[in-house]
């Protein structure tokens, strides 16, 4: 019997995606492969939070809901971190932000100081929120 249906939580892949994210800014250069690999990452969860954002808005689910919402309670966490508390409306805008930043840096184009520190210190938060979430029992497997 599998009482789980993960190998590795969600949070601990988030977690392994901010990692990348943050490891990837701070080298400075982010043209190498790897980096435009973790900033597709990053897009990719940013687009995962705000499809969250309108689910939890919507009140519907979909197959990837549960992953959806996750992200978006997450993210909201880690730029909380940072921002005094703000609308939804305001939250989409800077998920928006990030993703607009995180695509251009991936494309090659010039974003400023400021855009990229933002988008930094988001995966900064995120690291460290995921990595301290409450943790999970050991999953066990019978046969």
């Amino acid at each position: 019997m599998i009482r789980s249906r993960e190998v590795f939580s969600p949070m601990l892949e988030h977690a392994l995606v901010a990692n990348r994210v943050v490891s990837c800014l701070r080298q400075g250069e982010v043209n190498t492969e790897e980096c435009r690999q973790a900033l597709g990452d990053a897009i990719q969860f940013l687009n995962r939070m705000l499809n969250g954002q309108a689910l939890s808005n919507s009140m519907t689910i979909h197959d990837d809901s549960y992953q959806n919402a996750l992200a978006y309670e997450e993210g909201v966490k880690a730029f909380s971190v940072f921002l005094p508390l703000i609308a939804a409306e305001e939250s989409v805008k800077f998920i928006r932000s990030l993703e607009e930043t995180a695509s251009a840096l991936k494309d090659g184009s010039e974003v400023s100081a400021e855009s990229r520190e933002q988008l930094e210190r988001f995966f900064w938060a995120m690291r460290e929120i995921t990595l301290k979430a409450e943790a999970k029992p050991v999953e066990e497997a019978k046969y």
